[in-house]
């Protein structure tokens, strides 16, 4: 009988000096450290008819589940150090609190030496003056334009710092510009052995409009000095003209095509017409407000 109770899984039956109810607390297992009670009474709740081995091994048997995961930690410490910027060229030692991890190099380079970047200009020497740059425009001198490369060379090209420390009066920001990239284009042109060489350079395949510069800053000094009211006026004015264009779509509708052209061109003309009054007025308003005249932007 013991045999067939081991092949079926069901266990050894209970003697008949043996009560029952000490059999089952007998076969009761402790709940392990770290588990809850919910967790170990579902895993647990299985009948009295079914073995304890044949369960499948879903019960936790590690200890301490609540524990964290213990990280390696590597050795922080902080050394007062000297240090130099390679990006400087006067050599000065400082000395700064730099953190070292584990058994890292201390002696590393300064990090914040990789953010200098120079622009590289484009020089001229005495030859190349006499030959190429002062017959490009008379009306500048030598002292102005060294002065000029000079202050492109210490202010990485921003034209704005460069205005205004430009010693020679009667000079616009448009016109330094202008004398920079002239004489940079001419200087690539002649040092490259062949044209292609430098046709695909910023300088010379691009250049540098004087004209376009000068509308654009104009425009820009337009936009900055109007005031709330001419926005608002000028707005009104293109939502009229847009409800006009649309009202004569509508009654156009139907007609010829000649005519309908005819109906667009006539639109067109009043819209150029309506934006030329406009811009007349603004032109009005910003010479009042600032003195008939832009000042550097």
């Amino acid at each position: 009988m013991s045999d067939f109770r081991d092949i079926l899984g069901i266990g050894a039956a209970p003697s008949a000096g043996q009560p029952q109810d000490k059999l089952k607390k007998a076969d009761k297992l402790k709940k392990p450290d770290g588990v809850s009670r919910e967790v170990w009474l579902l895993q647990n709740s299985r009948p009295d008819n079914v073995r304890e081995d044949s369960a499948p091994p879903i019960v936790a048997t590690a200890v301490g589940l609540k524990q964290k995961r213990k990280k390696e930690k590597q050795k922080v410490s902080w050394h007062w150090r000297p240090f130099s910027n390679s990006a400087r060229t006067d050599s000065l030692n400082l000395n700064h609190w730099q953190k070292v991890i584990g058994n890292a190099d201390p002696n590393v380079e300064y990090p914040f030496a990789k953010y200098n970047k120079k622009v590289e200009l484009v020089m001229y020497n005495d030859e190349e003056y006499t030959s190429l740059v002062e017959p490009l425009d008379p009306s500048w001198s030598r002292a102005e334009t060294d002065h000029l490369f000079d202050l492109c060379d210490r202010f990485d090209l921003r034209f704005v710092p460069i205005d205004d420390r430009f010693m020679y009066p009667g000079r616009t920001l448009e016109e330094l510009k202008q004398r920079y990239y002239n004489v940079a284009k001419i200087l690539l042109e002649a040092r490259a052995s062949e044209p292609e060489e430098v046709a695909q350079h910023p300088i010379v395949s691009i250049g540098y409009n004087y004209a376009h510069e000068k509308e654009r800053r104009r425009c820009l000094t337009h936009i900055l000095t109007r005031s709330p009211g001419q926005s608002e006026r000028e707005a009104e004015l293109l939502e009229q003209a847009v409800e006009i264009e649309e009202t004569r779509r509508i009654r156009m509708a139907g007609q010829p095509p000649e005519l309908v052209q005819a109906a667009v061109v006539v639109a067109a003309q009043r819209r150029k017409a309506m934006k030329a009054a406009v811009d007349s007025k603004l032109k009005g308003t910003l010479n009042v407000v600032a003195g008939g005249g832009c000042t550097g932007l």
